[in-house]
């Protein structure tokens, strides 16, 4: 398994904006080294039961906190689902549209 993509992962949370209101806030928790794949829409059907497109999944060593968020190659990808497997963080992810 190869970590060769830069990934940086994203909590969010809410801050005070000062005039009664709140924000959302993007947080870069951790920039490292991934393994990273494009499922297809046949992958996608097989592993998960449902077809969303521009689905992914990236791989990362060690473990982490609750992700909201990944970017990888200038692209934001929203995290459907989290997993830790032994000493590794697996992420399946969808292209964000904003």
């Amino acid at each position: 398994m190869r970590f060769d993509k830069h990934i940086k992962l994203i909590a969010l949370s809410t801050e005070d904006d000062g005039l009664g209101g709140r924000t959302e806030v993007e947080n870069v928790i951790i920039e490292t080294m991934c393994n990273f794949e494009e499922l297809s829409l046949e992958t996608t059907v097989k592993i998960y039961g449902e077809a969303i497109t521009q689905n992914a999944k990236a791989i990362i060593l060690g473990s982490s906190i609750k992700i909201d968020k990944v970017l990888i190659d200038d692209i934001k990808y929203k995290v459907l689902n989290q997993r830790n497997i032994k000493n590794k963080t697996s992420f399946f992810l969808e292209v964000e549209n904003d």
